[in-house]
């Protein structure tokens, strides 16, 4: 066996003859899980002078076999020259580490952005392009090949290729138990924003409809015009804001016999006393005959109304492992607690949001329904945006994870079940490392060993391990040759999974069947599921019906029957016929003065659109099964 060692102009340059251009005293190399592979090289060549070798890149390692065909072992950048002098032998570094890997990073970083792997909710500003985080929620690391300089990404118990090794050199066996897998992960996803609603709306309507004929009408009209404005003095508080408030005298609709809309009062006696014509000093009562005008009106009372309220809604869950150690104390659960802080779900509005029944100028933005709209004319808002929508440009979507900024639940949308669903993919990959917890190290003959990598999976069998045979996924491979001792060899590490599961994981997720608002008569973009979600192998429970209690739940499509608590009618026009019926009234003047106490009046109690304190809304989430590692070494006892 003859080793090679050449100078390279380039990376990883494996087209080029192997020439031969040093003599390797010695050669060292090794990688570890998630790092690039390192060389020393020992080169034996008393002519090879420092400043030629500082002028050095690249170099690349290989060895020939018996048959004269040559195996890649390396491929790298020198990174210090030279690490030991000593005599004629100089020491020299490499890193297997391309100069393209930022780019490959990138590269594979933004193709691993997929769902339910990647959620951006998760991913602080500061750590965005950072090519980590992709693998957050994976049971992977990312493994460069020490040869090509390839980036890819290795799962923590499945190998690229599976090595069977039976010839490890008998004394160097070595087994290793790290820390206990974890029991558990108890986990908590928190979501903080401001529950945002506003809208307009005529009251009048509402209010006309407690009149009789559906018309606003009274004995007493000056009164009732009194009432009417001091209406808009008590509504404009407490979130609501009057934008429009006017009351009309018409004259109603002739509806002949029927008379529906009377506009004069049942006739009313009163009797005046006047002087006998055949005897002057005696008196006599007289009935005259009175009718009172009756009153119609039309009104218009535009109110504004705007909620805004701070909520915080907490989704719990915990993931159970299932694996053969048990703990150490008996009751004491090794037990990981895992919070997580979306970013937010609903932005600090720049831009305005829509209102009704106020001045806008061309160019002017604001925001409604989740975008942005851009102003084309002048004109004065109308009660609804879709009465002057073609007035207004969509520019943008506005970004809002939430949707919907009225809205009171966020876990229970589409967008709110993918987010739990991302934290449950991050809490297995925490017990997926952890259940790696026992460990093999052996030695073989260098031949054998040389084509594995740290992106592979060995299958080591031996009489004295448990079971005979075990299956772990490569950690740390070592290659060396010795000149001192003119031996080689090559050492490989293996890491184990101490679980359960002995069938492969199916990857993927999915989302219960889905329900819309328009078939099941809920919320407008909400939906039900018919069927738990699936993540791989987790079945999680259907939580998207838990929707909060406190607060205003359902402002989609408020109206004034919504907001309207009760509206307060005192003296309509039948009371005040029946008030001047029972009432002795002597002259026709009199009557009116007797309305002053029976006059119409409108009183509006409206729904308190005060924000509360911070309304806490906790969703527990139950999954069905434990996760479990696959089972790459048998330790139950017999």
């Amino acid at each position: 066996m003859r080793f090679i060692f050449d100078w390279t102009e380039t990376f990883a340059d494996l087209t080029t003859p192997w020439r031969g251009d040093e003599d390797p005293f010695a050669i060292e190399i090794s990688q570890a899980e998630g790092e690039f592979a390192i060389a020393h090289v020992t080169l034996l060549n008393p002519r090879l002078k420092q400043l030629s070798v500082q002028q050095r890149a690249y170099g690349r390692i290989a060895f020939q076999r018996e048959n004269e065909s040559i195996v890649p072992l390396f491929c790298g950048r020198v990174v210090t020259l030279p690490v030991a002098l000593d005599g004629s032998l100089l020491k020299v570094e490499l890193i297997a580490e391309p100069d393209t890997a930022e780019d490959q990073l990138r590269t594979l970083g933004h193709s691993l952005r997929t769902e339910p792997y990647w959620d951006p909710l998760f991913i602080p500003a500061e750590a965005e392009n950072m090519p980590n985080e992709v693998l957050e929620a994976r049971t992977a690391l990312f493994a460069w090949h020490r040869v090509t300089g390839a980036l890819a990404v290795s799962d923590l118990y499945k190998g690229r290729q599976v090595f069977t090794v039976e010839n490890a050199f008998r004394n160097t066996v070595r087994l290793h138990r790290g820390p206990e897998p974890l029991d558990a992960v108890e986990v908590t996803v928190e979501a903080q924003w401001i529950q945002r609603a506003y809208g307009c709306m005529d009251l009048a309507p509402r209010i006309a409809l407690l009149f009789p004929g559906q018309m606003i009408n009274t004995y007493s009209g000056r009164d009732l015009e009194k009432s009417w404005r001091a209406l808009e003095r008590k509504l404009h508080c407490g979130g609501y804001e009057v934008l429009k408030s006017t009351i009309q005298e018409i004259l109603p609709p002739e509806t002949g016999i029927l008379n529906l809309y009377p506009r004069q009062s049942p006739v009313y006696y009163s009797y005046q006393e006047e002087e006998d014509a055949l005897n002057p000093e005696s008196l006599h009562r007289r009935p005259v005959k009175v009718q009172l005008k009756r009153y119609w009106f039309r009104g218009k009372l535009i109110i504004a109304w705007n909620y805004q309220q701070k909520r915080r809604e907490i989704a719990h869950f915990m993931l159970k492992n299932n694996h053969q150690l048990r703990p150490l104390k008996e009751n004491h659960a090794h037990v990981k607690r895992l919070h997580f802080k979306l970013n937010a779900i609903a932005p600090h509005y720049d831009l305005c949001p829509w209102c009704g029944f106020k001045w806008y100028k061309e160019g002017d933005r604001v925001a409604f329904g989740g975008w942005q709209y851009r102003c084309l004319t002048k004109h004065r808002s109308g009660c609804q945006f879709l009465d002057d929508g073609a007035l207004w440009e969509r520019e943008k979507e506005i970004p809002i994870a939430l949707g919907d900024p009225s809205r009171a639940s966020f876990f229970t949308t589409r967008r709110g079940q993918k987010a739990v669903v991302h934290a449950i993919a991050r809490a297995r990959s925490y017990l997926a490392a952890s259940s790696r917890s026992f460990e093999v190290s052996f030695r073989g003959p260098l031949e054998d060993l040389a084509g594995i990598t740290i992106e592979d999976a060995v299958v080591l069998k031996d009489q004295r391990l448990p079971g005979g045979t075990i299956c772990g996924k490569v950690i740390k491979t070592r290659l060396v040759i010795d000149g001192k001792t003119q031996t080689c060899w090559g050492e490989v590490r293996i890491a184990c999974g101490v679980g359960l599961a002995t069938y492969p994981v199916r990857e993927g997720y999915q989302l219960g069947e889905e329900l819309y608002a328009e078939t099941d008569y809920a919320e407008p973009d909400t939906y039900r599921q018919a069927q738990g979600v699936l993540l791989e192998d987790l079945r999680i429970e259907d939580f998207s019906q838990n929707a909060p209690t406190t607060g205003f739940t359902g402002i989609f499509a408020w109206d004034e029957r919504d907001l309207i608590e009760k509206i307060h009618i005192a003296n309509l026009p039948s009371d005040q016929e029946d008030f001047l019926a029972t009432r002795n009234i002597e002259t026709p003047e009199k009557f009116l003065a007797a309305l002053k106490a029976c006059c119409t009046s409108i009183r509006i109690d409206l729904r308190e659109l005060r924000p509360k304190t911070t309304l806490t809304h906790r969703i527990p989430v139950t999954i069905q099964t434990p996760w479990s590692a696959p089972k790459g070494v048998n330790l139950e006892t017999k």
